[in-house]
């Protein structure tokens, strides 16, 4: 297979349409994972909320990089999903030059592999690992091995088949997910237990910090629709309007005020423990000890919760419903006794267990489909 090896910059070019910004308009942001995980959409924001960096149009087939977090693989192939997103500054999106023979797919599989990750990195200077920002310059003058068009798709449809197969073995076990093992046995439970007001084992957080210029904040999110709290990346403080950050804690109750009536909810794990949120979330420390996070967890992420808070939230336009904290805390959950939680946390940890398999299938997964990218690059290598 002959191959050419080509800077990047003379087969992409950087294209993005400003966004005029509307304070009053609510916008879908893309997002990176890093690893080579692709994108997702965060959770809905009014422009006054998004800060003082500038956006862009996603560009459906575009090749995203992630300018702060290229050093760790994030980087991902726009799809359809997409649609309608905006995409900060922070999101470099390159298509195609004009009259080029490159395959947008097979880069993006390049970049994801070893060699790519390493190509990256290269790219990606600085004197500390939270400070290294892809220089676009030194990203574009990077050189990648470029085979014949059509060898450059037959490379993209094999890795997509073998990302194919992986999905279709983790989704089966994946079905075996904690919500629809709880959500009859959490029936039962409100049906057949006394209900406490939320304000008698919940109190206010009031841990916040001054946000700083120089420093970048570890930030988190929570997903609607009872899935969770997530790693949502780096946030620096010079680009930030907020002026205080809430810091987590390990066992806080949390969600977004403008995202509670969907289910937004979750109780922080230990993997969140220093990491923040911003004023748009409302976090509540634990006042008694014999409350069962994995109890409390389970109830909040579940349907008739989500139910119960979209009733709670007030707003005249479904999608700027806030819950207002005093409302949350005067909602009322049911509290089973020790002994009962005992039982119920054990059919709790079955459920986590299958969840956990299932995991591991996509861990394993995932691990297949890097092997396979560097099998193919490694045949490349000049």
């Amino acid at each position: 297979m002959k191959v050419e090896w080509v800077p990047i910059g003379d087969v992409l070019e950087m294209r993005r349409v400003a966004v005029d910004i509307d304070p009053l308009q609510e916008y879908r942001r893309v997002g990176i994972y890093s690893w080579g995980k692709g994108a997702f959409v965060r959770d809905a924001a009014l422009g006054s909320e998004l800060g003082k960096l500038n956006y862009f149009a996603t560009d459906r087939s575009a090749l995203i990089v992630s300018n702060i977090q290229a050093w760790e693989g994030a980087v991902a192939l726009a799809s359809d999903a997409l649609a309608g997103t905006v995409a900060s500054n922070r999101f470099l999106q390159y298509l195609p030059r004009p009259g080029v023979q490159v395959c947008l797919p097979y880069v993006t599989h390049y970049l994801k592999s070893g060699a790519g990750l390493d190509l990256l990195r290269r790219a990606s200077p600085g004197t500390q690992v939270r400070n290294r920002t892809l220089g676009r310059k030194a990203f574009e003058r990077e050189l990648i091995p470029l085979p014949s068009l059509a060898d450059q798709g037959r490379i993209a449809d094999h890795l997509d088949a073998v990302i194919a197969a992986q999905a279709r073995v983790a989704g089966p076990r994946r079905s075996l997910d904690l919500a629809g093992v709880t959500e009859s046995l959490l029936d039962m439970i409100w049906e057949s237990c006394p209900t406490i007001a939320l304000s008698s084992i919940l109190t206010p957080s009031t841990d916040v910090v001054d946000v700083a210029d120089e420093e970048v904040y570890s930030m988190v999110g929570v997903k609607s629709h009872g899935r969770g709290a997530f790693h949502s990346g780096p946030l620096s403080g010079a680009s930030t309007r907020y002026t205080r950050l809430r810091r987590l804690t390990h066992g806080q109750v949390i969600y977004p005020k403008l995202m509670a009536w969907g289910g937004a909810f979750d109780v922080l794990g230990p993997e969140f423990e220093g990491h923040y949120v911003s004023p748009e979330f409302v976090t509540f420390d634990l006042r008694r000890d014999d409350v069962s996070l994995a109890y409390l967890r389970a109830l909040l992420q579940s349907e008739r919760w989500r139910r119960i808070a979209e009733d709670a939230s007030r707003g005249t336009n479904v999608n700027r419903r806030r819950l207002h904290p005093d409302d949350f805390l005067a909602l009322e959950v049911p509290l089973p006794t020790s002994d009962q939680v005992l039982k119920i946390n054990r059919v709790l940890a079955l459920a986590r267990n299958s969840d956990e398999a299932s995991r591991k299938v996509v861990e394993v997964g995932s691990m297949l489909i890097s092997a396979a990218r560097n099998e193919v690059f490694s045949q490349l290598a000049r």
